[in-house]
């Protein structure tokens, strides 16, 4: 897909009427925030004398995909999980400018990047503390529709050389989503477990953040966790509801006050659950809402963000890499996590 694409015109190009056009987006199958992103993929297929024509759109990260297609006057679409090919690579490096620069050197796209980043992103401040030459390696998936590379799945495994030992970091996966753990900073005394099941970190707490929408320097006084519309929000502690509701720039909210007295907040949600209200009672890791876009927001995700004594506080010292529900898997895998960093980025 090229920059200024719209579904619309893509349809128009591939031969869609506008009959066929207004009957595919009044099927609704995709969210009000998907968007098509310049340099994805999105596959083509038809008859051979072109009276069926069917697109296939690739929703990355997940594996979820969009099919819109025509027959004749007939048009429809529909959305499901795809099957894909996965192969599993390994990028080796050192830095030598920017941690993600270095690594996109070694990878077809700059989600492994991100996704590295994301696994240290609780324990270290990696563009201060890792110095120039330092070792790197990563090993994740590779998806493939056929033997059409269609883009990077999960990191599995990762290594970095910091202050001169190697820290290893491995991917557990579960039902609804995943977390990086290491067998050195385990987070057992934190207090606050992950409000989402997989963190895909956008943005971190920033007092001079430039905000994407009023376009001037405000403070990001949170960390923003992307997910797709719709995944389940949990309580990251037990506590009571101190506040809920909607305005025009958090969306969605609920604030949870903790029996450790620090207090959670939860915006742009797609929607509260129907049990949560003023003044009740939550339990550790109760589903308290949906991820969504409400308020200022450009995509989907969770702004969670967390107040001591009064003040915004940056969460991430606070948060464990995991919700409460997977509390057991985890421990067990961090119990068996084997890490041999001081030889491995030797090989």
């Amino acid at each position: 897909m090229k920059p200024g694409d719209t579904l619309i015109a893509l349809l128009e190009q591939h031969g869609f009427d506008i009959h066929q056009r207004t009957e595919i987006l009044k099927q609704k199958v995709f969210s009000e925030n998907f968007t098509l992103i310049p340099g994805e993929k999105y596959r083509t297929a038809s008859s051979k004398d072109h009276a069926f024509k069917e697109l296939k759109f690739y929703e990355m990260p997940t594996n979820n995909i969009l099919i819109f297609w025509r027959k004749g006057p007939q048009a429809g679409s529909l959305s499901r999980t795809e099957t894909y090919t996965i192969k599993t690579k390994t990028a080796r490096g050192r830095i030598t400018g920017s941690i993600l620069a270095s690594i996109n050197q070694h990878t077809r796209d700059d989600f492994v990047a991100q996704r590295f980043m994301d696994a240290y992103a609780l324990d270290y401040k990696l563009t201060k503390e890792v110095q120039r030459g330092a070792k790197f390696a990563v090993t994740y998936e590779e998806k493939y529709d056929g033997n059409e590379f269609i883009g990077t799945g999960e990191v599995i495994e990762t290594e970095l050389e910091i202050n001169g030992k190697n820290d290893k970091r491995q991917f557990v996966s579960y039902t609804d989503g995943g977390s990086f753990i290491s067998a050195k900073y385990i987070h057992k005394d934190r207090p606050l477990y992950s409000p989402v099941s997989y963190q895909r970190i956008t943005s971190q707490f920033n007092r001079r953040r430039f905000h994407p929408i009023t376009k001037r320097r405000t403070p990001h006084l949170g960390v923003d966790f992307e997910l797709p519309e719709g995944e389940d929000l949990y309580a990251s502690a037990e506590g009571k509801v101190l506040r809920m509701g909607k305005n025009r720039a958090a969306g969605y909210y609920v604030v949870i006050r903790h029996v450790n007295g620090l207090e959670s907040y939860y915006n742009h949600m797609q929607s509260i659950d129907a049990r949560i209200r003023n003044g009740s009672y939550i339990k550790n890791g109760q589903v308290i809402g949906k991820v969504g876009c409400t308020g200022y927001c450009t995509k989907p995700h969770l702004h969670f963000a967390i107040k001591k004594r009064g003040q915004f506080i940056d969460p991430i010292p606070f948060i464990k890499s995991y919700p409460y529900k997977e509390k057991a898997l985890i421990v067990q895998h961090i119990e068996a996590f084997n890490d041999d960093g001081a030889t491995s980025l030797k090989r």
